[in-house]
């Protein structure tokens, strides 16, 4: 009997322990103790018998991380969902929450599994909504910008929307995505094959119009240098200063020329992937 009532006894200030630490989890929250806040979660995901508070606390302490700019350990903290026992509502956010802070750490390619996961998971569109949303930025970021075409036709067609959203992902598709307003990359091959024959419009090609043509002028007066030479007979010295300056200037710019094209290409699709992000963020709820 006594050992009866102390095992109640345990159970019921293990409860009302639990209840108190996650309303005191949720004030350090509320005030930005963000670290303070972590600590506090991670003790309610410990103490847990469920896991549905399991859960809850790890996406409570995921959002601590997230407020601190700490996404690695906010993927980190998802990556120990639960996904069994728990209604398709906590799902559907669990799944979001942890491709969400993937795309935040940029492991796009973890973020797409998990929202390919959701979509099998959970049936309800009013649970998906958001996912699908988040799919765009992802295939954006992975620069398959064909697929985030066809992702929004899909999302228009098959969503109920309000009207500021539809209108908001039509002007997105119309604005960005039409075929003419697509990015136009470089092509690293095409700027080396051009330096090969005119040394430093591979640069120029790649858009960097300064540095091309001071490369096609260093080209010339290493030319002009090494013809001086052997026009005065010193071969020796045209042989050895020449390969030098073919090496570095001729040979250098070719490789320059594709270095540059990448690097062209890269500044495109970050400012193109800027722009879609700043028109899409707002519309997830």
């Amino acid at each position: 009997m006594r050992f009866c009532l102390t095992y109640i006894i345990l159970i019921t200030v293990t409860n009302s322990l639990f209840a108190t630490t996650f309303l005191d989890a949720d004030s350090l929250f509320s005030i930005r103790l963000y670290s303070d806040a972590v600590v506090a979660y991670e003790r309610l995901a410990y103490q847990s018998e469920t896991s549905i508070d399991f859960d809850k606390s790890l996406l409570k302490k995921a959002n601590c991380y997230k407020q601190l700019g700490c996404y690695p350990e906010a993927e980190a903290t998802l990556s120990r969902l639960v996904f069994t026992e728990i209604s398709d509502t906590l799902a559907a956010e669990c799944r979001f929450q942890l491709a969400l802070c993937s795309y935040l750490n940029s492991n796009f390619n973890l973020a797409e599994t998990q929202l390919l996961q959701l979509k099998l998971d959970v049936t309800n569109p009013a649970l998906t909504l958001n996912s699908e949303l988040l799919h765009i930025l992802i295939l954006n970021e992975k620069f398959k910008w064909s697929d985030c075409k066809l992702h929004i036709q899909s999302i228009v067609k098959n969503y109920q929307l309000s009207s500021a959203m539809k209108d908001s992902l039509l002007s997105l598709l119309n604005n960005e995505y039409a075929d003419k307003k697509l990015p136009k990359l470089k092509i690293p091959g095409r700027a080396e094959n051009i330096s090969v024959f005119l040394p430093g419009m591979g640069h120029v090609y790649s858009g960097y119009t300064k540095e091309g043509i001071w490369s096609s002028v260093f080209n010339l007066s290493g030319f002009a240098f090494t013809g001086l030479l052997v026009y005065n007979k010193y071969y020796f010295s045209s042989f050895t200063i020449g390969t030098g300056l073919l090496q570095m200037f001729y040979v250098g710019g070719i490789r320059r020329s594709k270095f540059l094209a990448e690097k062209r290409n890269d500044v495109i699709k970050k400012e193109f992937n800027s722009r879609v992000k700043i028109k899409l963020t707002p519309l997830l709820m």
